[in-house]
């Protein structure tokens, strides 16, 4: 399930139970009908209980496609906690631990 806010100009996708191609190529639609080069992405991940490749493609295209996207995980979620350190995810995207912190860091990019 996803899960749609938006804050001025910044999208926030809350992303539940898995991150598999059916949610990825949802998230995907939404995202393409949303995003503007002066819109940011949000991604919070940190309840999706599974991620399979496609849900991985998803995060590195998402930020290749966008560019103003991060990612949210929070550190009780290990699955993600360890995807994000093998794909070295954190190396190319901001990786917050929550929204609020997200929101903080980017707070003078919101119109």
């Amino acid at each position: 399930m996803i899960e749609i806010t938006i804050d001025k100009n910044i999208i926030i996708a809350t992303v539940t139970g898995g991150l598999d191609v059916e949610t990825s190529d949802e998230l995907k639609s939404i995202l393409a009908e949303k995003m503007t080069d002066k819109t940011h992405c949000i991604l919070n991940v940190s309840k999706i209980e599974y991620m399979n490749s496609y849900g991985i493609n998803a995060l590195i295209n998402f930020k290749r496609d966008y560019g103003n996207v991060c990612v949210i995980n929070n550190k009780e979620n290990l699955l993600v906690s360890k995807v994000i350190d093998l794909i070295g995810l954190g190396k190319f995207m901001n990786v917050f631990f929550s929204v609020d912190e997200a929101l903080e860091k980017w707070a003078g990019l919101r119109e």
